[in-house]
């Protein structure tokens, strides 16, 4: 087959694409038929993951979908944000789908990536049209994405609790204080929750002297670091470096 660059005609978005010289009697072959402006060929799109709903964690996300017969092969893809959307923006926001044949389908997958904030809502849509070298116009309305992300605790460190699940002042410190890489006082000084890092460091482990802090509590200052989310960390009450 040759191949051609077909020209977009956006609504809202850009979708470039590169297809076979096929004309419409081909595509009608196809199935697709040639739609118009006011009325585009919806083209057929499945095995859309994550899978509706479904809950992630908020680390090595890729999304995946298959479009069926398609009439080109699609080289930029954009997306809008539903109303629920809580999650933010992908981490690293640069990324590109690849794309592989089998027969007539063609699987898209988007490169692995995070979400600014977890856990959260993931609600994004395709929309747009484009248009062929035939002036037939195609959409993908079913092309999207709505899922829930939570945050990734796989890399939450072994700390120490006492027997009535209390964490230690030796574990605060890991976690947070003197014995800890510093990290997550760093966000606490930059969101303003604390004076400094440094006196974060030792609040942080103060904090297990007036109160106990259990593994929710330590969940909580984890996640709003893995999300480098300042009102996260404000939602951390307990904790002597979120003032």
């Amino acid at each position: 087959m040759k191949h051609a660059l077909l020209s977009a005609l956006v609504v809202g978005l850009l979708i470039s694409l590169v297809g076979c010289g096929e004309d419409k009697e081909d595509n009608d072959d196809k199935g697709l038929g040639c739609g118009t402006t006011q009325n585009p060929t919806p083209l057929v799109v499945k095995n859309i993951k994550p899978d509706l709903d479904a809950t992630v964690a908020n680390k090595d996300i890729q999304h995946e979908f298959v479009v069926v017969n398609p009439p080109g092969i699609l080289s930029s893809l954009n997306f809008t944000f539903g109303a629920d959307h809580t999650a933010g923006g992908r981490q690293p926001a640069d990324l590109s789908y690849q794309h592989s044949a089998s027969g007539n389908e063609y699987t898209y997958t988007l490169e692995k990536f995070r979400w600014t904030n977890a856990p959260a809502v993931v609600s994004m849509a395709h929309t747009g049209v484009f248009v062929d070298a035939n002036s037939c116009v195609y959409s993908m309305p079913d092309l999207r994405f709505h899922y829930n992300v939570i945050a990734d605790n796989s890399q939450l460190p072994d700390l120490e609790y006492d027997t009535n699940s209390c964490l230690t002042f030796a574990g605060a410190s890991e976690l947070c204080g003197a014995a800890s890489d510093g990290d997550i006082c760093q966000l606490a000084a930059t969101c303003r929750y604390d004076t400094n890092a440094s006196q974060c460091s030792i609040d942080c482990e103060m904090s297990t002297t007036v109160g106990c802090l259990d593994l929710t509590d330590v969940e909580c200052v984890w996640t709003a670091f893995q999300s480098q989310n300042c009102d996260a960390m404000g939602e951390c009450a307990g904790w002597y470096l979120v003032y």
